[in-house]
């Protein structure tokens, strides 16, 4: 995702990327009866900003990652972009 935001005065911007590992499968109703939640968090990583996750049915790891740049005037702007393990 890119987005652009133009401010003729100083601001401040708050921008949180956020990797969900307690995603539910609610889209079938018929369905919600049943255990919804279709894999088990089994590493983060938040130094590296990497989620790792096992299917519970059929035990495939999936590891998932973001990756965030922040640019002024369309250079590259280091040090802003934290890491943070939320549980």
């Amino acid at each position: 995702m890119t987005f652009e935001l133009e401010a003729g005065f100083p601001a401040q911007v708050t921008l949180r990327s956020v990797i969900d590992g307690s995603v539910t499968n609610q889209n079938v109703k018929r369905y919600r009866d049943f255990d919804a939640q279709e894999f088990d968090v089994s590493d983060i990583d938040a130094a590296n900003r990497q989620v790792y996750v096992q299917t519970r049915q059929s035990g495939i790891r999936i590891g998932i990652g973001a990756e965030t740049h922040v640019s002024q005037q369309n250079k590259l702007v280091a040090g802003l972009v934290e890491a943070t393990e939320i549980s």
